[in-house]
This record gives C-alpha cells, structure tokens and sequence, in this order.
C-alpha cells in the first residue's frame, strides 16, 4: 500500500532505460516486506499466546485469592500518563474523528474536484489527485460509522458494568429469595453480554484504525507531492532533467505556509497513533474485564449440606411430600409433616447414601462460580462446586433424579446437591419453583 504510489512517481520521473531497474526494485522490496510481515505475525502470534496462556494462569490465580480472602479482584484501568483514565480521552477522540470525518465527507460528496489529503487537511489550495479522491471517500465515511459504533460500545460497556456490580451485591445478599436470585441470574448473563459486546466493538474500531493510518501515509504523500510543497515536486524535476544535461538541480525552500502546514501535519500524525496507543489499552483493559467476569467467583449462595427435617427455615430441608406436587398446590412458606407411611422410604434412602463414608466431614457453606449459575438456569449440568478455599467437593445436577418421592423432577424445578456422583440422598434443594 505505500510503496505503491512511491513507485509510480518514480517511474513517471526517471529515464526510460531506467524503468525495469524500478520495477524489479519494487519487486524485490515487496518480497523483502511480505517476508518481513509474515515474520512479525508469526512473532506476535507466538508472544500473543504465551501473553493468554500467562494471562489465564494469572486469572486462575487471581480467583483462587479472591475466594480465599474474600474480596473480588481489583482491576487497574488504563491511565494517560499514570494519572488519568483512558477511556474519556478515547471516548472525545471518537466523538471529535466521527464528527471531522462526517463533515469531511460531506465535502467530498459534494464537491468533486476536491480533496482532504489525510493528515494534511491543514495545507491550503491542495491540487486535486484523481487516485485517492475516492479513497478518501471511502475512508472518512467509514471513519464517521465506525466512529460510532466505538461510541455505542464503550457506552454499552459502561453500562454492563454497573449492571453487573449491582446484580452481583443483592447475589451476595443472604435475605434474598431463590426465586429472585434466578431473575437475577438472566440479567447477570446479560450484564456478561453486553461487557463481550462492548469489547468486540473496540477491538473492531482498533482494527479499523491501523487500516486507516496505513493508507494515510500514500495519501498524504501523494497529497503533498502534488502540491508542490517545500518544492519537492520541482526539486524532483530538475534533479531528472539533471542527469541528462548535467545542470544545477533546483534546492529545496520552503515558505511559512508550508512551514505551518508541516507543523499541523505532525502533530495530527503524533495525535493519531498516540490514541491508536489509547484505543489499544482500553481494548485491553475491556478484554480483561470479560475475562474476570468469565471467572469470578462470588458466595452467591450459602447452603447447608446437612439436610435437617421438620421446619422450612433457611438452609433446611422441607419434610418430603408424598407425592410430586407444583408450587400451586402449597404456598412457598407452607410446610407438611411426613406421614407415618413414608419413614421406611426415607429410612432406606438414609441407608442408601452410605455410600458416601466421608460426608459428614463436608463444611458447611460452599461456593460456585457466579458462571455457573447462568448455566443452571440454562439446563447445563453438571458445574462444580468449590468449598471456601476452592477446592471442588460437589457436583450440581439440574433437574434431579427423584428418590424415594424426597425430590420433585423437571426442568427448573429443583436443584439437588450430593456429595459425591453415588450419594443418591439429596442433601440440598432449594424449590419447587415455578419453570
């Protein structure tokens, strides 16, 4: 893409009997820069996955601290200079790039012998150039809706972010009810959405970017060497007409509106990759949130994994129906007490879960992944259980099978906890509730 222009002007200013040298010049610097690009990609695919296989070891690590001190892990946000954050700064960058390329694009629409130039909009009375009038075109309303897009995302962000905090403080509420805490679960899985969402329009606006940036570089050049500016394009005359008649070639001079274009030039060439710099930490920063939003683990819920019968108080178990009954049946606080008929059942279901020797050493609360809620709620079984320093102690099975008449089936209705894949007696539920 930059060499491109450079070799027509060289062939449109050089002899005749010079031509091919050009050509194969060219040809052999394009094989030089294809073989250039394909070792950096290779080198940044090669540290691009040990940065992932570091960051997921640094992710694991992080959680299991989280679960152990009982805090969740802090994430730095990008700073300008160590100070301030990056993504206002982004954020007034998109907005003043969507509204200058919007306007510039109208400009080119209507006006056809004109051009912006890329960088050097700030020149004045550019010569028109054909070849990347166009592109120009192209280039700055694409500019005007990516633009855009960036600004939805980083709002949508945003937004996902205070919805998740919010979701996640009344998850950590003991007071809360199961069947909110499952209302909560959709918007905590939408909360995690639109964070992906947000970091997927960042990423493409990033994208965007450096494709804009390398196809400023032939277009402000081929802007500026039609303009004549600093006498490049003179200069470049009578040095070809200097190898014929082997006359003084014409110096380079330069006047104050070149000197004031050159200077504008530079500083929005400097403005454009240090928040491209930008752009890329905020893209960063929202890859590394999703990725802890993926694995945080929270004490969304506390159980009690000894089933105690009798009353239906928080962490206990209700008396076993005699038959599978909907939550229509019975209100949600009322509570039967088993009949004489069902204690042998319940007695060889007891004698059943001898199976699992090492029961009674299970602690009491537990925790699983705030992840794993959203696939409970989804029909995605089993997830994993973790004890209070992380280790996994249970297993989790959506919707349970029934023993002995103890736990009512079907989708969404029961969530059984066992000790072990053997144990058969449910040793905790929360329900019925409504599918």
């Amino acid at each position: 893409i930059l060499a491109a222009p450079f070799l027509g002007i060289a062939l449109a200013f050089s002899p005749e009997r010079m031509t091919w040298h050009y050509v194969l010049a060219f040809m052999y610097l394009a094989l030089s820069v294809a073989e250039a690009v394909a070792l950096t990609f290779a080198w940044c695919c090669v540290a691009t996955e040990s940065r992932m296989v570091q960051l997921e070891f640094d992710l694991e690590d992080a959680a299991l601290r989280s679960r152990m001190n009982e805090f969740a892990t802090p994430s730095t946000e990008p700073l300008v200079f160590g100070r301030l954050p990056w993504v206002p700064f982004v954020f007034c960058w998109m907005m003043f790039m969507g509204f200058a390329s919007f306007i510039w694009s109208v400009k080119l629409w209507t006006e056809s012998q004109c051009i912006i130039g890329g960088w050097a909009v700030m020149f004045r009375s550019l010569t028109y150039v054909r070849a990347t009038h166009w592109l120009e075109m192209i280039i700055f309303n694409l500019s005007w809706l990516m633009a855009i897009v960036g600004v939805c995302g980083i709002m949508i962000f945003n937004s996902s972010i205070s919805l998740e905090a919010l979701v996640h403080q009344t998850l950590l509420d003991p007071q809360e009810s199961p069947l909110v805490r499952r209302d909560l679960i959709w918007e905590l899985e939408r909360a995690t959405a639109g964070k992906w969402q947000g970091a997927m329009t960042m990423n493409g606006f990033f994208v965007f970017s450096l494709l804009r940036i390398s196809l400023f570089f032939p277009i402000t050049g081929m802007a500026l060497f039609q303009r004549n500016v600093c006498g490049f394009y003179v200069t470049a005359l009578s040095r070809n007409y200097e190898s014929i008649t082997r006359s003084r070639a014409t110096p380079l001079y330069c006047n104050t509106d070149d000197t004031r274009g050159m200077v504008w030039l530079a500083i929005y060439i400097v403005l454009d990759f240090f928040f491209l710099n930008g752009v890329y930490k905020v893209w960063r920063h929202y890859r590394l949130q999703c990725a802890l939003s993926h694995d945080k683990v929270a004490e969304a819920v506390t159980f009690n994994p000894y089933p105690s019968y009798g009353s239906a108080g928080r962490g206990q178990l209700p008396a076993p129906p005699s038959a599978p009954r909907t939550p229509s049946e019975h209100s949600a606080g009322e509570v039967e007490p088993p009949e004489e008929a069902e204690q042998p059942a319940r007695a060889a279901a007891e004698d059943d879960d001898a199976l699992s020797p090492g029961l009674p050493a299970l602690p009491t609360d537990f925790v699983f992944a705030l992840d794993s809620l959203g696939k409970l709620s989804a029909g995605i079984y089993p997830v994993p259980v973790l004890s209070a320093v992380g280790e996994k102690l249970l297993h989790m099975r959506l919707p349970p099978t029934p023993v002995q008449g103890y736990a009512v089936g079907g989708r969404g209705a029961w969530l059984e906890l066992c000790a072990t894949e053997r144990a058969r007696l449910p040793l905790a539920c929360i329900g019925p509730l409504p599918p």
